[in-house]
């Protein structure tokens, strides 16, 4: 049993350890959600409450940037997932590569994946 909690700890405790460290994700560095939290609302970001994850998108000259942050009712809670469209000169806004801290690999891929194919 005691075996068992160990196991079961170590997938937990690594992703609530992301999600409090310093971190850098689509280019903006923070320290734990609530400062990302802070500098999105600085930059100006629109942001959109939902049960599993609060969605903010923010612009910059360059490009727009969707940042996914999960809330307690997600399976993949705290992590964090962000994927950026970048200006190209004669193509318009291109997709970057989708980023995400703070959930096991399986449930990061899941929120990279997701969040890459989201329409904005």
């Amino acid at each position: 049993m005691a075996l068992l909690l160990l196991v079961c700890a170590s997938f937990v405790a690594p992703a609530a350890a992301h999600a409090n460290e310093a971190a850098s994700l689509c280019g903006v560095r923070f320290h734990g959600r609530s400062d990302l939290h802070v500098k999105l609302r600085t930059d100006k970001a629109r942001f959109l409450a939902g049960d599993e994850i609060t969605s903010a998108l923010a612009n910059s000259a360059t490009g727009l940037t969707l940042w996914w942050l999960t809330e307690p009712k997600s399976r993949a809670y705290p992590a964090i997932a962000c994927v950026q469209k970048k200006a190209v000169p004669g193509r318009g806004f291109v997709l970057q590569l989708a980023e995400c801290r703070g959930a096991g690999p399986l449930e990061c891929h899941r929120l990279r994946s997701e969040i890459h194919h989201a329409k904005f």
